[in-house]
């Protein structure tokens, strides 16, 4: 007996929370982000107390309260709010589309996406399986029907199986349940299979050896009582991958791996039969059977050919994310001719000869690459060798192979790994250590997948993107639920009443045994009732059976789904959702380093004013503070809600916040606006010198005052420009015009700086508390205005032309240039 963590679901959960450590966004670019703003504090800071001592009237204990203020005026109080308004419009954004996120943070890792990662079956192909015949018998390449296919091999179909009855509903694995159809079998909740039409004898399965990803196989004990006989005859029926079961064949067709190689190739999925009569056995033996002795000297019943049709749209998404710079990788289970086939229907290959990783033949032989016909055999050579071989092959690699090297090489495997194109009978955890050689590359991976052999990898991506494969169907099964429960509630009001007027026992029990399941308790209770009327009666089995349902109702998403793991969910089974999730990713990336760029030259500019200005009597009023506090928040809040394209660019965004580009566009406009404050301030000081004016006393009430108004009309100027010039737009998100809150908003901001300063407006400016400009100094002001815009907005776009692009790994361009 083992519980707890020892089962497999225990071992599934343990996967899902202990898997991988917990990642953090972008906390260590942050912190740097803040140490560089930190040094233009500290110079301020160092300045305002060396000049501050030199007066000796100024309060020490008001001088050290400033330099505190200004270094950690520094570290800006919204960054934490503005970053998450980002975020959570994502959030919101991916919901809308019918994508749930766990783990919010991951958001901007999927704008810096280079490898997506794609398991087959039911991801890339549809559940709804085509079972096209049975082939192979006797040698015969004919396909031949299920429904005249020799009775040993329909025995081993019926059987050999993990179904199991629930409320009424088949579950469990969709090619097997479309294998039961086609034969025209159903599986009764005693585990034993009847025909649906003609005289063969039904199947019980009296013991099942599970499937396992490791074995690729899974086998049954099962028996059938012959007509006109009262003793079982036991069997042994077989299915599974055709390369494991052929040594378990005593006589194999001498063309067997000539036929299912021709299925692969053409696309199918393959699954050998075997089958052997074992007679008459009593109940201990057949207990006794262990699965070695179950699999062996098996007799052939043929191979089972599975058709996958893709999904609608999955080879538009797929050119879709390859045309947007990503590389893409298939990761399954199957057949690697069957992966190599879908692989080339969705153009994830070129149009280069596809070679897949063998293993040797003889002891004394070593690795080798051949082609689909094998026509080609190339052998294992050095790494230099293998980047010249992906330029001119498409690499498919094996679950053995990659156990192999994994355990001999791993070195070698991590400098090849990139290059595969195709993983093909991979088993979960080879699926989650591909993956994560991936990330140790350098390369950020994203892992979609629909079911529970996927866990492993979802975890472990930089971005897991789990689809449902049958939302619809799970609301459908509940709604049918509900109406099997109205039914039984009619049923149970009826015979209630006559219950209560007969109390008669068998009535009772026959009443109960029409109860369903998830009402039998509620039913016994309101049965022994002696006193109720119709009404009442139906008023409370509703009742009793609404909250039952509620509590011990079957829930939509249930452990073992890929959904538990992975930090993202689609509800719809399209892989569509992996473009919304990288645009939306792209989008959120965008928005965030732009806001860092804003927020940076905001607090520079800020650290100007309260050290250099300060000191000069500069400060604004509660209103003015106000007014602008108001303004930087509508703008952070209409930036935060910018839109992604509706299709995916070509060109990356930057990955970080330092780089070339961002560095030097935010030292080149703070240069540009510092020099432009300085001058005016200067300009305005000789004003002052020539009429006298004394310098503003901070320790007084707020009087406004020339300077004051000339500080208070720039700072708003250099915000919305900030705003204007930063704003990333195309292509990864709406443009400035197409944002129209923002782009009113600053346009606004703008136009009543120019009013203001042309005193255009004398009452609004009474009102902002500022004072009317002298001509000499509004004409200079409005001047500088226009120059400071151009210039910040020809240097920023000198630095995006420049420096602007990705600089992408070693890895990369290897993987571009193939």
């Amino acid at each position: 007996l083992r519980t707890g963590f020892s089962t497999s679901q225990g071992k599934l959960l343990r996967t899902i929370l202990f898997g991988v450590k917990r990642l953090t966004a972008n906390n260590r670019e942050t912190l740097f982000f803040i140490l560089f703003l930190l040094v233009f504090a500290l110079n301020a800071a160092i300045y305002v107390w060396v000049k501050g001592v030199e007066d000796p009237s100024r309060n020490r204990y008001k001088l050290f309260l400033e330099c505190i203020l200004i270094l950690t005026s520094v570290i800006p109080p919204e960054l934490p709010i503005e970053l998450s308004l980002a975020v959570n419009h994502s959030l919101i954004s991916l919901q809308k589309l019918g994508i749930f996120c766990i783990e919010p943070f991951r958001i901007p890792l999927a704008g810096k996406i280079d490898v997506c990662c794609f398991d087959k079956t039911g991801t890339l192909t549809t559940d709804n399986l085509i079972v096209k015949g049975l082939t192979g018998l006797n040698g015969s390449k004919a396909l031949n029907s299920i429904q005249n296919a020799p009775l040993e091999s329909t025995r081993v179909l019926v059987s050999c199986h993990s179904l199991m009855q629930l409320d009424a509903e088949l579950i469990g694995d969709p090619l097997e349940k479309a294998c039961l159809h086609a034969a025209g079998w159903t599986l009764t909740k005693q585990d034993t299979v009847i025909p649906c039409k003609g005289k063969e004898v039904p199947v019980h399965i009296s013991h099942r050896f599970h499937f396992s990803s490791s074995l690729q196989r899974m086998s049954v004990i099962a028996s059938y009582i012959p007509v006109g006989s009262s003793d079982a005859q036991y069997f042994f029926a077989v299915k599974g991958s055709p390369e494991i079961l052929k040594p378990m064949f005593w006589k194999p067709p001498e063309n067997y791996d000539e036929i299912y190689k021709q299925m692969t190739l053409e696309g199918a999925r393959v699954l050998a039969l075997g089958y052997k009569l074992i007679g008459h056995r009593s109940h201990q033996e057949v207990r006794s059977y262990t699965r070695d002795f179950v699999e062996k000297e098996l007799d052939f019943a043929g191979f089972v050919i599975v058709s996958c049709p893709l999904k609608p749209d999955s080879k538009e998404v797929i050119r879709e994310i390859i045309d947007s710079d990503h590389r893409v990788t298939m990761i399954t289970g199957d057949n690697p001719l069957t992966a190599c086939h879908v692989a080339k229907e969705l153009e994830m290959i070129n149009d280069n000869t596809v070679v897949i990783l063998e293993e040797p033949t003889d002891i004394s032989g070593g690795w080798f690459w051949v082609s689909l016909d094998r026509s080609i055999h190339i052998p294992m050579i050095p790494m230099q060798g293998v980047q010249y071989l992906a330029l001119n092959f498409t690499l498919c690699m094996t679950g053995s192979g990659f156990a192999y090297f994994y355990n001999v090489n791993k070195a070698f495997l991590s400098e090849l790994l990139p290059y595969i194109a195709v993983f093909a009978r991979m088993a979960p955890k080879q699926k989650e250590k591909v993956v994560t050689l991936l990330k140790e590359k350098g390369l950020v991976t994203l892992m979609c997948g629909d079911g529970t052999n996927d866990v492993g990898a979802l975890k472990h991506a930089d971005v897991g993107v789990a689809l449902l494969s049958h939302p619809a169907l799970t609301v459908d099964n509940r709604d049918n639920n509900s109406k099997r429960s109205n039914e039984s509630t009619s049923t149970l009001v009826a015979n209630a009443t006559r219950n209560s007027a007969i109390h008669s026992d068998a009535s009772q029990q026959h009443t109960l045994s029409r109860s369903s399941p998830h009402s039998h308790a509620a039913s016994r209770r309101l049965l022994n009732s002696k006193s109720v009327n119709s009404s009442s009666t139906m008023s409370k089995v509703q009742q009793a059976l609404k909250k039952y349902e509620e509590e011990e109702g079957p829930a939509l998403v249930r452990l073992g789904d890929a959904s538990v793991a992975a930090p993202f969910t689609s509800k719809y089974s399209s892989i569509r959702s992996i473009c919304h999730v990288v645009r939306q990713g792209r989008c959120t990336l965008v928005t965030t380093l732009q806001m860092f760029k804003i927020l940076a030259l905001n607090a520079l500019l800020l650290a100007y004013c309260q050290s250099v200005l300060n000191l000069d009597g500069v400060k604004f009023s509660d209103r003015q503070a106000t007014v602008q506090g108001l303004l930087l928040a509508a703008c952070f809040f209409f930036i935060s809600r910018s839109n992604p394209l509706k299709t995916l660019a070509k060109q990356q965004p930057l990955p970080n916040i330092f780089n070339a580009y961002t560095l030097l566009s935010v030292s080149a406009q703070f240069i540009i606006h510092f020099f432009s404050l300085a001058y005016l301030v200067s300009l305005t000081h000789q004003i002052n010198s020539y009429n006298n004016v004394e310098k503003a006393n901070l320790e007084q009430k707020f009087q406004p005052n020339l300077l004051n108004t000339l500080v208070y009309l720039m700072s708003i100027m250099f915000q919305t420009c900030n705003f204007a010039i930063n704003y990333r737009g195309h292509p990864f998100m709406e443009s400035l015009v197409e944002n129209r809150a923002l782009l009113y908003t600053l346009l606004s901001a703008g136009a009543t700086v120019v009013i203001l300063t042309a005193g255009l407006a004398p009452d609004m400016a009474e009102q902002c508390e500022l004072v009317h400009l002298p001509p000499e100094l509004r004409n200079a002001v409005l001047v500088i205005i226009a120059v400071d815009v151009l210039v910040s907005y020809s240097a920023d776009k000198i630095c995006a032309f420049v420096f602007g692009q990705v600089k992408k790994s070693t890895t990369r361009q290897q993987l571009e240039k193939k």
